[in-house]
């Protein structure tokens, strides 16, 4: 049951931060398109709002390993006896 609290958890961040960028993305692209709406604008909006996701799915990918990496290192380390 913890384990699936805990991935649940990582889904939510994970999509916060895909979210991020995305937003940024739309924003950017609804600055281009909605002063003159034209349809090579709508293009290039659409570019750059799919760019954002894109960008967005790269960073919370490379967060979600580096997290894994780094919850793996501290259990090894919770689980080891230290004796002197």
């Amino acid at each position: 049951m913890h384990r699936i609290f805990e991935y649940m958890m990582g889904i939510i961040a994970w999509l916060q931060i895909v979210a991020s960028p995305l937003i940024i993305g739309l924003g950017i692209g609804a600055f281009i398109y909605f002063p003159n709406p034209t349809v090579t604008r709508l293009s290039i909006a659409i570019i750059i709002s799919v760019l954002g996701l894109i960008i967005g799915i790269v960073w919370a990918n490379r967060i979600w390993k580096l997290k894994e990496r780094c919850g793996l290192f501290l259990k090894l380390a919770q689980h080891q006896t230290w004796t002197i």
